[in-house]
């Protein structure tokens, strides 16, 4: 087996990773990386681009070479200078400046010249459209998105191309993505974490009537809104990836896991059967990813967050991720059943549809909220037998304190009405208020839990 003398460059670790290189080449490289840390985590840093096209950019030294990081950071506004010139003389979009970067192309702010909508530019790389098939595809592909009008997924409203740039207009969505949301606040509370993931499978469900498989959801491609809605980015477009790899005779001899075309997604969230093959995989991948993605939600990590792409790529196929309950202790078993059946290795153990996973979720989150809800009125019961037995104790020790048996009838008896309104006004001035506010803030923690916020 031929040895490396020296370590490969990062151009070429991108295009091993993708299947590119000859044989010999790539059969070097192999024995190389398995006792090469150093190159094994350059692989790693590669596959945290936004998609797999990330890695092709980085095999094919695209135009686009600096990206933003996995978490899809936004940048400031571009300068006019930075806007390509095709772009900024376009006669019906208005170049305003750059959103951000990502593997897939690079996003600008714009807005339409005649109708003065704002919307987002996609601009894709051009490696990946550099064939007439590709660019028909791209049309086709985003013909389909734009016939979904649907809440939970951002809306396409055309595309078209400026000189050899081709671009997609999409909604501007006013929010962050949700790797975004991991990062700042870390693992999120049960309730939260599932209404995001029932909004996406509700989007899905309705991508799926069309016939439409998404191909990389990841919490970079869900977008939360400043309201709390759930939308999903990129429809139509991770299908564009095959169409930029060489002919598969380049690599018929690589392994299966990274032959070109048979990968489109992103490593920490791709389903087993996506990585045998893009082309063949319905629904049910989608499924496995955003059950990925629920376990990124609740944890706060992803499935599998060690060793190289391949070495995702077969825990994925072949390893159980170490169960959520032992990540995170307050789980119930009944989230954790529902997130190891989402990623379940066989599409046959997993739910069929996404309706499945939403009707499950919003079952789920009925028992949940609702032993939330049943623990509040527990916890309010006790608080107000306090307060009576308190109460209770109080008067028995003033009417105890004031009582003398030898005092003449007519005297207990006016004590004991004095005692009484002594016991009223104490109960009007201090226990009733008192008992007022610890029901209120009882009431509005209960409702805090239920809508799944911390205190």
């Amino acid at each position: 087996m031929p040895k490396l003398a020296d370590h490969p460059s990062r151009e070429e670790l991108s295009a091993y990773s993708l299947g590119q290189l000859p044989e010999e080449r790539a059969v070097a490289i192999d024995s190389h990386i398995s006792e090469c840390e150093p190159c094994c985590e350059t692989i790693l840093e590669l596959s945290s681009e936004d998609t797999f096209a990330g890695l092709l950019k980085e095999a094919g030294r695209l135009s686009t070479d600096q990206t933003a990081e996995q978490d899809g950071a936004t940048a400031t506004s571009a300068s006019f200078d930075e806007i390509p010139p095709p772009l900024s003389e376009h006669p019906r979009y208005e170049v305003l400046g750059l959103i951000g970067k990502g593997g897939m192309g690079d996003v600008y702010r714009a807005r339409h010249r005649k109708m003065e909508r704002t919307v987002a530019l996609k601009v894709i790389n051009r490696g990946l459209v550099q064939k007439a098939e590709a660019i028909d595809r791209f049309h086709r592909e985003v013909k389909a998105a734009a016939q979904l009008s649907h809440p939970n997924i951002v809306i396409s409203y055309d595309a078209d191309h400026a000189g050899d740039f081709h671009f997609m207009v999409m909604e501007l969505v006013d929010g962050i993505d949700l790797s975004q949301t991991i990062k700042k606040r870390g693992a999120l509370p049960v309730a939260e974490a599932c209404d995001y993931i029932r909004q996406a499978a509700i989007g899905l469900q309705y991508a799926h009537e069309r016939g439409m498989v998404h191909r990389d959801i990841k919490p970079h491609n869900l977008m939360v809104t400043v309201d709390g809605t759930i939308k999903i980015l990129d429809f139509g477009l991770a299908s564009l990836a095959p169409e930029a790899i060489p002919a598969s005779d380049a690599v018929a001899a690589r392994s299966d896991l990274t032959a070109a075309g048979a990968i489109m997604g992103t490593p920490d969230f791709i389903s087993p059967e996506q990585a045998n093959d893009a082309r063949q995989v319905d629904i049910r991948s989608d499924i496995y990813s955003l059950g990925a993605t629920l376990y990124y939600l609740l944890s706060g990590r992803v499935p599998f967050d060690h060793g190289s792409v391949i070495h995702k790529l077969k825990s994925h196929a072949q390893v159980e991720p170490a169960p959520l309950n032992s990540v995170r202790r307050d789980l119930p078993e009944e989230l954790v059943a529902i997130a190891s059946k989402m990623m379940a290795k066989d599409p046959n153990e997993r739910y069929l549809t996404p309706k499945e996973v939403a009707d499950t979720l919003v079952a789920f989150l009925g028992r949940f909220r609702g032993e939330i809800v049943m623990s509040s009125r527990g916890n309010r019961s006790s608080w107000v037998y306090s307060l009576a037995i308190l109460a209770l104790l109080g008067c028995l020790w003033i009417g105890w304190r004031d009582f003398d048996p030898h005092l003449p009838q007519e005297v207990v008896r006016e004590t004991i009405r004095s005692t009484l309104r002594r016991i009223i006004q104490l109960l009007v001035q201090y226990v009733v208020p008192i008992g007022l506010v610890v029901f209120l803030i009882a009431e509005l923690v209960a409702k805090l839990r239920t809508s799944g916020r911390r205190v």
